[in-house]
């Protein structure tokens, strides 16, 4: 119908200006009249029909076209949901792994605990032996309290211990071979300290030196996902021109002309998006792995953090305990001074009650020794049982992840081979982005398998603390043993005992003194200690630094702290920051995360539209030659754009 107004019009148009153009001659006959009018209105029907055929024509040629475009949405859509069903295979992996590392994380903490409960019950069972043995001091202290007076200054030089070294026992009076037994005994010990405390310093280097390459791999992390966002915003900008050169071309009516032109144009355009698609789908793959790669980095630390305080914990529980023993065997030595004092009255029975202490001795010793054995290797099968397992799960995972990327590899050189000519300076980007992702997977998996090092390394040097202990344990018996041979000669030195009774009273009451200044010490440290980590927590929490340092001050950081903890207390406050900033990062990185995901979605939506607004524009041909000229300029400035931004985007 449309067509026929249209032609009626012209016809309308054009009788007036035939009309015109033939003069009138009133002269001639009305027989010529009527052969003039009927040869103009067979030129008219003439045209009419070949205007109709015309436009028959292009109602075939746009049915035909919009079949082929209708076929390539189709094909776009199947493409488009095998991605979908990829990405949720994906995640369906991505959740089993998480699944999985949960459940061995669970594990670990499990025997942790119940290793640690072992340890307790260990230690309860010594410290019940420990009693015993000191209620069989106490009964020997009664002999020795005449001992205690006279043994007074037992610290010697080692000119000193050379001296009396090169004496015979014999010769020794009791106090120089008491001094010379303590010297031998306490100058290993003192070795040892020093070797602990060098250790000590070399373990805190070790974790500020893991603490800067977590810094380091989130400074990496942050710059990837620039680039990421970067190349997203740009992907943003063209979907958005896009979506304005689509909204121009359903309003915009074309030429005859020029129509297949705009055709092919309008081809181009959408085999341009259609790369862009994929370079985008890629991007996100990359930002997926990236991600998890995260996800298996935090996961190492927060596992790694969760077993330094343990190990913290078991060093400060050794010392304490090797301070005790030592407080102990201080305590024993001024006890078997103060037996001596009653040895004069027990020489009658001493011989029977001897006799019965050595059978006593030997036998609750071998039983010791044996029960000390069985444990020993208990713990060890435990240990190798423990660390089978872990190679296990290691490879296990190790192996899994070592497929994935093969698969994404052999992906991604499939789709590499069939892209075209046109996407090959896109390619190269693509592989030096994908090389960029390898070096960080093999610096990770490098620094991952540092700190394993440093773990087993750390595993050895408890061990080696329980030998320690083991062995003072043993010289701990044989100082007893020692004690027992040096009541024999209490017999031969009671004279020289009589004499010092006056000088070990002055030197007991200044043991006591400095005992109780050194345990007031003690308590006061534990509270500054524990007031410390309150604040250093406070200090975290706050916002500003100027808080922060506030309540520092408040406990009294600028006066009664010296420098080394002041600067301890900073650091530690600084990491704790540096912490909560970085988990708050993490939230908002993956909230914008999401938001770009939905509105990439949106944006599929909206070019799935388009398409569909552009299959049902089937206009008559004579409506698009009245605005194509007005909307030529608009195409020619589009165009400008779409080679800018290919130009910035190479």
């Amino acid at each position: 119908m449309a067509t026929e107004r249209n032609s009626k019009s012209i016809n309308e148009s054009e009788d007036p200006s035939l009309e015109t153009t033939i003069p009138t001659d009133f002269t001639l006959s009305p027989e010529s009249d009527e052969g003039k009018h009927s040869k103009l209105t067979l030129k008219q029907q003439l045209e009419r029909k070949q205007l109709l055929h015309d436009l028959q024509l292009l109602k075939i040629e746009l049915s035909h076209k919009s079949n082929i475009i209708d076929n390539m949405k189709a094909e776009y859509m199947t493409k488009v949901d095998d991605l979908e069903e990829k990405m949720a295979d994906v995640q369906h992996q991505k959740q089993v792994i998480q699944a999985r590392l949960e459940a061995q994380l669970k594990l670990h903490e499990e025997e942790s605990k119940r290793r640690l409960m072992q340890n307790r019950k260990e230690m309860e069972i010594i410290l019940r032996k420990q009693e015993d043995l000191e209620e069989t001091n106490a009964r020997l202290q009664e002999r020795a309290g005449d001992i205690k007076r006279t043994l007074r200054e037992l610290e010697l030089s080692e000119d000193q211990y050379y001296q009396l070294k090169t004496l015979t026992p014999d010769l020794l009076s009791l106090k120089d071979y008491i001094a010379m037994r303590i010297y031998e005994i306490c100058w290993p010990l003192k070795e040892e300290n020093i070797e602990l405390r060098n250790r000590e310093n070399k373990q805190k280097e070790m974790l500020h030196n893991i603490h800067t390459e977590y810094s380091m791999i989130k400074d990496d992390f942050e710059t990837t996902q620039q680039k990421n966002s970067d190349l997203q915003s740009r992907n943003q900008r063209l979907e958005i021109e896009l979506t304005e050169l689509r909204s121009l071309t359903t309003d915009c009516d074309y030429k005859r002309d020029n129509f297949d032109r705009i055709k092919t144009e309008k081809e181009r355009f959408e085999s341009e998006v259609q790369s862009l698609r994929r370079n985008c789908s890629t991007l996100q793959t990359e930002n997926n792995c990236l991600n998890k790669e995260k996800v298996d980095i935090f996961s190492e630390l927060k596992s790694l953090r969760q077993k330094v305080p343990l190990l913290k914990q078991d060093k400060d529980y050794f010392s304490k305990q090797f301070v005790e023993l030592t407080s102990k065997l201080n305590y024993a030595e001024e006890r078997l001074s103060s037996v001596s004092g009653q040895l004069e009255r027990c020489q009658e029975a001493r011989e029977d009650v001897y006799e019965r202490f050595v059978s006593a001795r030997d036998k609750y010793k071998n039983e010791y020794d044996q029960r000390l054995n069985e444990e020993i290797e208990k713990i060890q099968e435990k240990t190798d049982r423990e660390l089978e397992k872990l190679k296990t799960s290691q490879t296990e995972v190790r192996e899994t992840e070592i497929k994935a990327l093969r698969d994404s590899r052999d992906n991604a050189l499939s789709q590499r081979d069939k892209s075209d000519e046109k996407l090959r300076e896109t390619q190269r980007k693509y592989d030096e982005l994908r090389m960029e992702v390898k070096q960080l997977q093999s610096n990770d998996t490098a620094r991952v398998s540092e700190l394993r090092s440093e773990l087993k390394l750390k595993t050895l040097d408890l061990e080696r603390t329980q030998m320690i202990e083991l062995e003072f344990t043993r010289n701990f018996k044989n100082l007893q043993i020692e004690n027992e041979k040096l009541m024999k000669k209490v017999e031969i030195v009671t004279n020289e005992l009589y004499e010092q009774q006056s000088t070990s009273q002055v030197r007991i009451a200044e043991l006591e003194l400095s005992l109780s200044d050194r345990s007031g010490r003690l308590a006061a440290y534990e509270k500054l200690e524990n007031e410390l980590d309150d604040i250093v927590i406070q200090a975290a929490e706050a916002g500003d630094n100027d808080e922060a340092e506030r309540i520092m001050f408040s406990f009294g950081y600028g006066a009664n702290v010296p420098t080394t903890a002041k600067r301890r207390l900073q650091q530690s406050v600084q990491l704790a920051r540096r912490i909560l900033n970085l988990e708050k990062v993490n939230t908002d990185l993956s909230r914008t995360l999401e938001n770009e995901k939905k509105k990439c979605d949106l944006l599929a939506e909206e070019l799935a539209n388009s398409k569909e607004i552009l299959d049902q524009a089937q206009q008559p041909y004579g409506y698009m030659i009245g605005k194509m000229r007005v909307r030529d300029e608009q195409l020619q400035q589009t165009g400008e754009r779409l080679k800018t931004l290919e130009v910035e985007l190479k």
